[in-house]
This record gives C-alpha cells, structure tokens and sequence, in this order.
C-alpha cells in the first residue's frame, strides 16, 4: 500500500505538467530548450536563495515568525521575479510570447516540484505509517505551479509595459496607439498599476499565509483551501489564458 500511496502522491503532483504539455502546441514545436531553460533557471535561482538564506538566517532549530525572517523571503521572492525576468529575455528568438511564457513555467515549476516535493514524498509515503498530508503537500503543489505561471505572465508584462514607456518619446503618437491596440486585442494586457500591484500580492502573500498559519493555527486541509482561494483569485485577476490548448 505504500507504494500505491507514493504512486498516487507523484501523478497528483507531476502529472498535471505532462497533461498540459501534451494539450499544448509545446507539444507540436521544438519548445524542450525553454523548459529547460526554465528548469536550469529554477535551480539556479533556488541556489542563491539558499546562499542567501544560510549567510542572513544561519539557526534553522526553531521556527519563528518575524519580520526578519519574512523580509529575508520576500527578498528571496524578489530574486525569483528577477529570474524569471532573465529567463524570458533567453528565449524572446524563439515563437510566440504565449509560447515563451508557458513553456519557461513548465520547467520552471517542475524543477521547484522536483525540488520540494520529491525527496519530502519518498521519505514520507513510504514509511510504515502514512499521513493523509502528503496528498494535500501534492494538491498544494499544483496551486503553486500555477501561481508561478501567473507570476511569469506579469514579469512578461511588466517587461513589456517598461520598454513602452521607453519607447514613447520615440514614436509618433499614433504608432504608439496602433500597438497598443495590437497587443491589447491579442495578449490582453492588464493595467500597468494592476501588474504592479498583483507582483507586490505575489511577493508578500506567502509570507500573509504563512502568519495565517501559524498564529491562527489552522488545519492543513483548511491552509490548503485557502491556497485554492489565493490562486483562484490570482489566476482570475492576471486574465491567463491557456490560449495553446488545441
């Protein structure tokens, strides 16, 4: 039974990447270098992080929830933008913006996955006596993935929006709003005081979550569905669009 439950655990949290890039048209193009790109990135990234975490936060014993320690993972949240920024730049040559940002999350959420889930699973699911709480860590895993989606879709237009504004004392005015038009009806651009101010949300929320959790002390099952909630307003918000699904 235990490895029932460690199987049923893996395809919860793995298989939506499959089911996604199978839908896709990532599926019909040369696409596996921007999930790899994204998986590499992801690393990376994680790397740092830790560096940063072991030379600002040196004592792991004791779990503490202070605004030291949540300014130090808002920071590390920064640092995930910023990557994610830089990952985008590395595949602009290849397809369409849509294609770019979804592919990039694929491995970028599925090397976080990997990272936080797999060993954690093993360990866990395994063991003689098994926790219901090792399902909820996998559906968790899914909101995650696709708050992350979403944050790569903002990083993309916040990108865009920047280099508008630079461009705008270039270009004529009425260039300017034939793009603008352009984009809006294709990528449907949000506001740019709405990217700005759903980044800010996605930076500080796990930190607001993590403060729900431990000084309200609710349930794992109920953490979980406030996840839902979190990652349902976000996805609702950002206007994403799975436009490759065929």
């Amino acid at each position: 039974m235990t490895f029932l439950y460690f199987s049923s655990c893996l395809l919860i949290t793995f298989s939506p990447f499959y089911i996604i890039y199978k839908s896709s048209k990532l599926n019909e193009i040369k696409s596996n270098h921007l999930i790899f790109y994204g998986f590499l990135g992801c690393i990376f990234t994680q790397l740092v992080k830790m560096l940063i975490m072991a030379t600002f936060l040196p004592s792991f014993n004791t779990i503490s929830i202070g605004l030291y320690y949540e300014i130090i993972k808002i920071i590390g949240n920064f640092i995930d933008l910023f990557s994610m920024s830089l990952v985008l730049k590395l595949g602009e040559s290849t397809g369409s913006k849509d294609i770019r940002i979804l592919g990039i999350s694929i491995g970028w959420s599925l090397s976080h996955a990997l990272m936080s889930q797999l060993v954690p699973l093993f360990m866990g699911t395994l063991s003689i006596s098994f926790n219901f709480s090792y399902y909820l860590d996998s559906i968790e895993s899914n909101f995650i993935a696709i708050q992350q989606l979403l944050a790569m879709k903002l990083v993309y237009l916040y990108n865009m929006l920047s280099s508008q504004i630079k461009e705008k004392n270039q270009q004529q005015q009425q260039q300017q709003q034939q793009q603008q038009q352009q984009q809006q009806q294709q990528y449907e651009i949000l506001s740019p005081n709405l990217v700005k101010i759903l980044l800010i949300i996605y930076l500080t929320m796990n930190s607001i979550l993590e403060f729900i959790q431990y000084n309200l002390s609710i349930s794992h099952i109920h953490f979980v569905v406030i996840q839902f909630l979190y990652t349902l307003t976000f996805f609702y918000y950002s206007k994403y669009k799975f436009l490759l699904l065929k």
